[in-house]
Parts: C-alpha cells; structure tokens; sequence
C-alpha cells in the first residue's frame, strides 16, 4: 500500500485528511436527510428521502469503520 501512495503522492495524512473530510460530509448529508423528511410534504418523497437517509447513514459507517481499521494498523 505505501508503494501505491508514494507513487500517487499521497502521504498517511493526506489519506486521514480525506477520511476525515468524507465522514463530515456523510454526517452532513445524514443531518440534512433527517431534516427534508421533517419537511417533506408527502409521503412518496418522505420514503426516497429515507431511502437516501438509509443509504448515507451506510456511507458514515463504512468511512468510520475505515478509519478505524486504518488507526488501528497504525498502532500496530
């Protein structure tokens, strides 16, 4: 994997950087998910909303758990 990153430039916090930027993003759109179905006003676009909220919530855990398992590679 270091070969891949010094080839590409990337340093071990450029990709936590990126991680890092990506989770916030998915929290954000996890945030703004949760709040357009408050508003929604029928109940076909509250289900695509929920759609889409499940479907970011996935994206949180998966960035998450990369980040862990990267963290936890670093310790070792």
């Amino acid at each position: 994997m270091k070969i891949l990153q010094n080839l590409a430039g990337m340093s071990e916090m450029t990709e936590q950087i990126i991680a890092a930027d990506l989770l916030q993003d998915a929290k954000t759109a996890v945030r703004n998910y949760a709040i357009a179905i408050t508003e929604a006003s029928t109940p076909e676009v509250r289900k695509i909303l929920r759609s889409h909220l499940n479907e970011a919530v996935d994206t949180q855990e998966m960035i998450l758990k990369y980040m862990t398992v990267k963290k936890r590679a670093e310790l070792q």
